[in-house]
């Protein structure tokens, strides 16, 4: 009768402990309660930089397009606007299939200054170096071992390059593979 009865309690205690033990609902409460996501810390940056600039590069964009006479500048700030508009739907959704709040609040605006005059290699200059640390990000995480994160960054690699060499920066010779 004993065993019986250490049988029947041992088999209630092992069902309710392995039915306690969801993976689904303890990822779902870990993210919850912790703000985890399933972003490693190169993508989580990636993601970031980009949702960051997005919002700067745009007005900077819309601004050298008013202010400039150049041909020049206002194709590389139209490629600017199209390239991070194209963008805005598939770093949302990077973003939330990662788990991932996306963009951060408080992200200080673009402001013209008044007192300057726009001064158009300046601008193609910022447009070069600003794309380049974003070319060398993407490339990075080309890499990475989230197949999203690989697929989001093989695609917009080749826009990026294209506001690159708009900008008058020179491809590089091993970019064809």
């Amino acid at each position: 009768m004993k065993f019986n009865k250490l049988f029947i309690v041992a088999a209630v205690c092992g069902t309710s402990l392995l039915a306690s033990c969801d993976f689904q609902r303890g990822a779902d409460l870990q993210r919850k309660y912790s703000k985890t996501s399933l972003a490693d810390g190169d993508a989580f940056r990636l993601i970031h930089l980009i949702s960051d600039r997005a919002q700067y590069e745009v007005a900077y964009a819309k601004y050298a397009e008013q202010a400039s006479s150049s041909a020049d500048v206002k194709k590389v700030a139209q490629e600017i606007q199209t390239v991070y508009a194209s963008l805005a739907g598939d770093l949302d959704s990077l973003a939330t299939s990662l788990h991932m709040v996306n963009p951060l609040p408080g992200v200080s605006p673009f402001e013209a200054d008044s007192t300057v005059a726009f001064d158009d290699q300046a601008y193609l200059k910022h447009v070069q170096l600003d794309v380049a640390d974003i070319k060398l990000k993407l490339a990075q995480e080309a890499k990475n071992t989230n197949v999203h994160v690989q697929e989001f960054a093989h695609e917009q690699a080749e826009k990026f390059a294209k506001i690159y060499t708009l900008a008058g920066g020179k491809a590089e010779a091993h970019a064809h593979h």
